[in-house]
């Protein structure tokens, strides 16, 4: 089996970029393409911003956007193959499903400890994906 296709589940956080230098390295090694996705896990509530009520889908997706814009820029130098995208739902689930869409050969995630015994070492992000997913998964630490 080869890798060539490697998605990187990202959410912005300290792991998140470790998982995604990682991936990155190894598809220098291998000639392959990084796909990051950032998915927003939000439902339809309001935070007060500024005197009104603003979706918090819009204030998160520019964060995710930006975060995205900047990630395309620092690794646009190298002339690595990297595509990002930005997607609404359950983030287990819709990694999944856009690691089917993509043909995805390895999904990469960061891991954070979020308490409780069942995650004592995986997030639980990481830990739905080691578990549930039919794609080879690699959680760096």
């Amino acid at each position: 089996m080869s890798v060539r296709r490697l998605l990187v589940a990202y959410d912005g956080s300290a792991d998140s970029d470790k998982a995604l230098d990682w991936a990155c390295v190894m598809a220098r090694q291998i000639d392959g393409t990084v796909y990051v996705l950032f998915v927003l896990e939000l439902y339809d509530y309001f935070a007060l911003e500024g005197g009104a009520y603003v979706p918090l889908e819009e204030i998160y997706r520019e964060k995710a956007d930006q975060k995205l814009a900047e990630i395309r820029e620092k690794y646009k130098k190298d002339g690595l193959p990297i595509i990002t995208l930005v997607r609404k739902g359950v983030a287990d689930v819709e990694v999944v499903r856009y690691a089917h869409e993509i043909s995805a050969d390895l999904i990469v995630c960061g891991t954070r400890g979020l308490g409780g015994l069942a995650r004592a070492l995986l997030g639980s992000i990481a830990h739905k994906l080691v578990t549930y997913s039919d794609v080879p998964v690699l959680v760096v630490k």
